[in-house]
């Protein structure tokens, strides 16, 4: 893949998402009947990275208009961490009130 001048694949989230960290330019082609098309939304998502084909019949066109030239970003690992914290700090709140409220209402009996 690292030395493809043009990958054309299926929207697979792995396959695009390897492919565009590897810096090679492509142009996928969704299946529409995969867990509710989310191929499709995951490259409208990365639309300015990714030439997005809705049909291989779209694949002759998308090669003619060229792939993107935007430059995935380089991958962040700061961020997950942070993410991950946040919200296992919001759940252990919420379960943390649950179990207040549980004994509050105990106690009141």
């Amino acid at each position: 893949l690292k030395h493809a001048g043009l990958v054309i694949s299926h929207a697979g989230v792995g396959t695009v998402m390897e492919t565009l960290r590897i810096g090679s330019p492509l142009i996928a082609v969704v299946n529409p009947s995969l867990m509710d098309d989310h191929q499709l939304e995951v490259c409208l998502a990365l639309g300015k990275y990714v030439r997005t084909c809705r049909s291989p019949k779209d694949i002759s066109e998308a090669i003619a208009a060229g792939p993107r030239d935007v430059p995935y970003p380089p991958l962040d690992t700061s961020i997950f961490p942070i993410l991950l914290n946040e919200e296992l700090t919001t759940a252990l709140q919420h379960k943390n009130k649950g179990i207040q409220a549980m004994v509050l209402t105990k106690e009141n009996k």
